[in-house]
């Protein structure tokens, strides 16, 4: 009990102390890896082949939690969600990715 109030209390210290928060903004055109970013990004996730994608995983993840099989509905479905989701988590996470 006291080694889980003693970490508890660190984190919260370390939690409460930090200041900086990295953050990454979209590149802009002739910047470093703009091109990788476009392609990636902009053409693909956001395209044609990222909305086939997150809508295939989204309709397995149907399909699976129909049949009962809920252990690989729940990949599935955050897949088809992260799909989705990936531009605005390119530029939430930044230096994390």
């Amino acid at each position: 009990m006291k080694k889980t109030l003693v970490f508890s209390l660190a984190l919260a210290l370390v939690l409460s102390v930090t200041t900086a928060a990295f953050a990454f903004t979209a590149p802009t055109v002739g910047s470093f890896a703009y091109n990788m970013y476009n392609i990636l990004v902009v053409n693909i996730l956001q395209g044609a082949i990222g909305m086939v994608a997150g809508i295939l995983c989204l309709c397995f993840g149907a399909y699976m939690i129909v049949q009962g099989k809920l252990f690989g509905a729940v990949p599935a479905l955050l897949a088809g969600i992260i799909v989705f989701e990936a531009p605005n988590m390119a530029t939430v996470f930044g230096l994390t990715l």
